[in-house]
Order: structure tokens, then sequence, then C-alpha cells
């Protein structure tokens, strides 16, 4: 998947960044489709 390439090229920081974002994601699952996040995300 495409967000895979992109996420290898990412700094360390913007990893921990990303999984902060992750789990914001999945608090707000009821709201926001997990797949809808991944596609606006990346």
């Amino acid at each position: 998947m495409q967000f895979i390439a992109h996420k290898a090229k990412r700094s360390s920081v913007t990893r921990v960044w990303d999984a902060l974002w992750r789990g914001y994601a999945v608090l707000q699952g009821e709201i926001y489709d997990k797949q809808k996040v991944w596609g606006w995300k990346y």
C-alpha cells in the first residue's frame, strides 16, 4: 500500500506523530472510518 512507502521516508519524529494520529483515529473510530482517515492522511 502507498502509505508504507511514504512512511519509510519519514523521519522518526514524524513516525511518532503518525503513531499518535493513528491512536487518535482509533478513538474517533465511531465518527471516521479508519480507511477514510488513512486515505486523507496519505
